[in-house]
């Protein structure tokens, strides 16, 4: 779920620059991983926030993302 998670808000933020005339080369876009985990925190507390609405998942931008790949 983390790894999809980051897919999705990378796929936002490479959209956002492009939509912002940023070329990104597709070299760099090769070099980026969904597998971050630095902001992780596997042993730690956790503080939830029950009541907070999340915001709904653009699934179509990772279909976007993937489609233009291939």
């Amino acid at each position: 779920m983390i790894i999809f998670h980051n897919v999705v808000y990378q796929t936002k933020a490479i959209n956002k620059l492009r939509s912002q005339g940023i070329e990104i080369p597709d070299e760099m876009l090769a070099g980026i991983s969904p597998y971050w985990t630095e902001h992780i925190n596997r042993f730690g507390i956790f503080q939830l926030e029950m009541e907070k609405k999340i915001a709904e998942i653009e699934y179509d931008l990772v279909t976007e993302a993937v489609i233009t790949k291939i």
